[in-house]
């Protein structure tokens, strides 16, 4: 409550346009934009299924309005815990000399938890926590909370309550205060920034593996890179969207060419033809609307089928 309360009170300049994907990851997509300024990536829209015109990083990978509150804020935080130190680990990961410095390692699993965490999925589990949160008080509290709560309303009223109902307006109040908190953004925003720490902190005493694409291939990226999953038996498949506690491991695209991936064992490894399809399949099936690849690559067909109906 102490935190709630600090960020409802925060006054921070207003992000329209916030990155859910670091654009320093994006960059090992692109290639660089007509006369060589900046650097463009190809969205494609899995909604829509149509490819667009090529993008600048600043506008690839962004949600608008993600965190309604103290954006600016959470914004300081990533780029200070985490994305200042990803560029030379990303660098070390493609040159495939990730392991020679631990801080590297670091920062690459602190990247997967802070893409993992930072992310339509987590938003949108976060605020039906919360509404399931709020009714499960407003429909047991008035049972199980009932001597309480009778004390409180003869307190209030001089009366002594008469059934459930009567003791639920005693709830009114509280509860409205936490749906405001919640329309505001303000239990969102202290989520994420408290899941992104405990995640970050279970990822720690694991490894990370180093898988790099064979040439004629190469990786693409969605709006939702981090992935928690486990293999099929025969590793030719991968089921997506488990528990940090429950997974096989946690992918994230690091560049076209390198993929970075939570594990038991630190590994520095080519990915099979086979295995670059299903992790990038799984990018396709996990996008909320974009996946995004190289210019001038070839996975337009690819990301085409992919989002073909079934017959």
């Amino acid at each position: 409550m102490t935190r709630l309360r600090a960020l409802e009170s925060v006054t921070e300049r207003r992000i329209q346009n916030q990155h859910v994907v670091s654009r320093v990851i994006l960059k090992g997509f692109a290639a660089p934009g007509h006369g060589g300024k900046g650097w463009e990536l190809v969205p494609f829209d899995v909604r829509a299924g149509r490819e667009g015109r090529r993008r600048g990083l600043a506008g690839c990978g962004r949600v608008p309005d993600f965190l309604m509150c103290a954006a600016e804020s959470a914004e300081q935080l990533w780029n200070t815990e985490v994305e200042n130190d990803l560029g030379p680990a990303i660098k070390a990961a493609r040159d495939g000399h990730l392991h020679d410095q631990d801080a590297h390692v670091a920062a690459i699993r602190d990247g997967i938890a802070l893409h993992l965490v930072r992310s339509l999925r987590y938003l949108e589990v976060n605020r039906a926590a919360v509404a399931q949160t709020i009714e499960n008080v407003r429909r047991t509290a008035p049972v199980a909370r009932r001597e309480l709560l009778e004390a409180e309303f003869q307190r209030r009223h001089g009366l002594v309550a008469v059934g459930p109902e009567a003791l639920a307006t005693l709830l009114e109040g509280p509860l409205a205060k936490w749906r405001s908190l919640d329309e505001k953004g303000v239990i969102a925003r202290a989520g994420i920034e408290e899941m992104f720490r405990r995640v970050r902190d279970t990822l720690r005493p694991l490894e990370v593996e180093v898988w790099h694409v064979p040439p004629g291939h190469e990786l693409l990226i969605s709006d939702s890179p981090a992935i928690a999953f486990r293999y099929s038996a025969d590793h030719t498949r991968i089921q997506a969207n488990f528990a940090v506690g429950d997974a096989g491991g946690i992918a994230l695209p690091l560049a076209r060419d390198c993929l970075a991936v939570i594990g038991p064992q630190p590994k520095d490894e080519e990915l099979l033809p086979s295995n670059v399809e299903v992790f990038n399949r799984l990018q396709v099936q996990e996008a909320r609307q974009y996946v995004y690849y190289h210019p001038d690559g070839r996975l337009k067909a690819f990301v085409q089928a992919a989002t073909r109906p079934a017959a």
